[in-house]
């Protein structure tokens, strides 16, 4: 019997199947981007080194995590640590189990994520307020932020709202970015008043608010009637402080947190980590992801300084003044982008 057709049918079918499989391959790669199927493999781990509940960062960042997870039907995991001896090994352990990404936070993390991301190079790891790491790693990226840019505004806002001629700053930690971010608002506000005293603190803690509160309180004692805030959670306690008398406030707590106290918080210096957190790995899913170092500023709108809404119609007798100084603050953020004025990255201690 002659079995050579048949053989020739299977051998063009087996043909056209395995010509199917390349161009399918071959399309996969040439996007880099996940299937609906493989998106839905993908982790996202959140390693926060802040307790959550701070109306700040560490809750923006992990609400873009749940953003992320409607998006894109990624799985996503929190982990909140509260000793650094565990940083290293809480990477090594998401890195062991294979996640995709890890996204981390701030400068105690800069260490750990150099030392762990080189071992796991499927895994990719992002660090939200980092430097360059050194060396360039592929499977990690970091992502600066030039908030100090932002507090020089804030400067010139204190500087022009008080009365004694005496503000304040209330940091978390003293660290490079935010010892810069003390010389920036000191030298916005002399840009106003060159007498004006400026009085700087670190609660040493970014969790502990009743340590703010009476840091701000021994401030308020002395003359300081604004305070500029940058210790995310620790800065409720500041807030609490002032609210009890005429002291007002510039926060970089959220602005939910700015309509709780109508009369006290003029406004909030932020960065937006969630919409920088959410960029990153959506970024990543869609295009690949890409090793590296970025950098943002007052220019793209990441940071800067918002008036609150609720003080401008809060019954506040500087609600007014406030309003009348928008014009000038606007004419700053402009300067400064722009590079007319320029604002230095100070790390020296304070």
């Amino acid at each position: 019997m002659n079995h050579t057709p048949l053989r020739r049918r299977m051998i063009i079918a087996l043909a056209a199947l395995a010509t199917a499989f390349v161009l399918t391959a071959c399309s996969s790669q040439a996007t880099g981007a996940p299937s609906g199927s493989t998106k839905s493999k993908i982790t996202v781990a959140f390693v926060s080194p802040q307790k959550a509940g701070d109306n700040g960062p560490i809750d923006d960042m992990i609400a873009a995590q749940s953003r992320l997870k409607a998006k894109y039907g990624v799985t996503t995991k929190y982990i909140e640590l509260s000793d650094p001896s565990t940083y290293e090994s809480t990477l090594q352990n998401l890195g062991q189990a294979g996640t995709t990404y890890v996204v981390t936070a701030f400068p105690g993390m800069q260490q750990p994520v150099q030392d762990v991301a080189p071992k796991f190079p499927n895994t990719h790891f992002v660090l939200i307020f980092g430097d360059k790491f050194s060396p360039a790693l592929k499977n990690a990226r970091s992502i600066s932020y030039n908030i100090y840019e932002a507090m020089y505004v804030s400067g010139v806002a204190a500087a022009n709202l008080t009365k004694n001629g005496s503000v304040g700053y209330i940091g978390g930690a003293p660290q490079p970015p935010l010892n810069a971010d003390y010389h920036a608002f000191t030298a916005g506000a002399k840009s106003v008043n060159p007498s004006i005293k400026v009085t700087g603190a670190f609660v040493g803690s970014f969790d502990d608010a009743a340590k703010g509160q009476s840091i701000a309180a021994a401030m308020i004692a002395g003359g300081v009637d604004v305070v500029q805030t940058d210790a995310a959670a620790a800065s409720m306690g500041v807030i609490k402080a002032a609210a009890l008398g005429d002291t007002l406030v510039l926060a970089d707590s959220s602005g939910a947190v700015a309509a709780q106290y109508p009369k006290t918080v003029v406004g909030t210096t932020f960065l937006k980590f969630g919409n920088s957190f959410y960029t990153q790995i959506s970024d990543a899913i869609e295009h690949g992801f890409k090793g590296g170092y970025a950098t943002s500023g007052l220019s793209d709108g990441i940071v800067g300084l918002n008036i609150s809404p609720a003080f401008l119609s809060g019954g506040s007798p500087m609600a007014a003044k406030v309003k009348e100084l928008e014009a000038t603050l606007t004419k700053t953020k402009e300067e400064v982008s722009s590079g007319a004025v320029k604002v230095t990255f100070d790390p020296s201690n304070i």
